[in-house]
């Protein structure tokens, strides 16, 4: 075993040695607290909202909901197009994928039967599943395609996250996420230093002038709730219940289960959203940041599919059925369709020539 004390000469000119531990010449390195990070993100953010309101004159009831446009504009847009972007690039080779999804469970099939061994539907299944899986990183490797980035819009929830809780501060609100989570870490968490700003009971709109004050007819709730249920609905593509049994795996069938629970899940909490936040007596400039920014997130859920557009995969060729004229007389050739009760599409005529 190495010994943790190395002899090092001294200083003086005796020539003499004298041991001196490892440990004394460490150096410790201390990363910034998380609760630090924390409060200097909610700082920042904070100061982000001032500086849209104080540099462009607008009252905190526009200057709330073109700070949420901007943040979304210049973080959570190119995480998503980058998504997309990606998203295209893996439907347009899906087609292979299956293709070779096909192969594998034949190849596995014959390997039992020229082996004479019997193999049960499952161990098939996940036979052919583990060569697909390993043929598909290749595939995706060669064509430079990250699966991962399917998940790239989630990175701007810590963003959304921080400008929510800073907005919490500004209407005077305690008891968010990130408060929650800094009690977590530390017993006695240091506050951002994020005061009120008494400016927003004074700049209000319509119905709600006053911006720290819940609203009084409780329709910002209402449609934030509204806002929210849209999102999760059109952002959240999900198999119908009669085609998930009609999927080639078990996997794809579990997860597309998985989906459908998940989607539902979130379109309830979005209906509850409005019962919660009446009876929490949320300040209406809290709402219309979350309202303004779940409005252009379903926006852009519709508006950069079609800008980003996909052609769709081709559907397979339907075989039609063949009319050969010999000798003048018609004769139909159906190859195994006789059912499909297509007529003929193509007709060849012989001359004998």
């Amino acid at each position: 075993m190495r010994s943790l004390f190395r002899c090092a000469p001294t200083p003086s000119f005796s020539g003499a040695y004298r041991c001196r531990s490892y440990r004394d010449r460490v150096r410790h390195f201390h990363s910034s607290r998380p609760n630090q990070i924390i409060n200097e993100t909610v700082v920042l953010a904070h100061n982000a909202l001032e500086s849209v309101h104080s540099v462009t004159g607008l009252p905190w009831a526009v200057s709330i909901p073109l700070t949420a446009v901007l943040v979304r504009l210049t973080i959570a847009m190119p995480l998503q197009i980058w998504s997309l972007s990606h998203s295209s690039k893996m439907k347009k080779l899906n087609p292979l994928v299956v293709g070779w999804g096909r192969y594998f469970q034949g190849a596995v099939l014959t390997k039992a039967a020229v082996n004479r061994a019997y193999i049960s539907p499952n161990a098939a299944e996940i036979q052919s599943q583990l060569l697909l899986r390993k043929k598909t990183k290749e595939l995706y490797k060669r064509w430079k395609i990250r699966p991962w980035t399917r998940f790239a819009p989630l990175f701007q929830l810590p963003v959304w996250l921080t400008m929510m809780e800073s907005m919490r501060r500004m209407v005077g609100m305690t008891g968010g996420l990130l408060s929650i989570v800094q009690g977590w870490l530390e017993k006695h968490p240091e506050a951002p230093n994020v005061p009120m700003v008494p400016s927003l009971s004074t700049e209000g709109a319509l119905w709600f002038p006053d911006l720290l004050a819940a609203d009084p007819y409780c329709a910002l709730p209402v449609i934030l709730s509204a806002a929210v249920f849209t999102n999760v609905t059109w952002g959240w593509k999900i198999k119908k219940r009669e085609d998930i049994p009609k999927l080639p795996t078990r996997k794809e069938r579990i997860a597309a289960h998985t989906m459908r629970v998940l989607k539902r899940t979130f379109q309830a909490s979005a209906l509850f959203l409005c019962p919660v936040m009446i009876a929490s007596e949320v300040p209406a400039g809290m709402l219309i940041y979350w309202i303004s920014s779940t409005l252009f997130a379903t926006a852009q859920t519709k508006a950069l599919p079609k800008i980003i557009s996909t052609k769709s995969i081709p559907a397979p060729c339907k075989e039609k059925a063949v009319a050969v004229v010999i000798g003048g007389e018609a004769k139909t050739q159906l190859s195994g369709f006789e059912n499909l009760g297509e007529k003929p599409t193509k007709i060849k005529t012989f001359t004998g020539r």
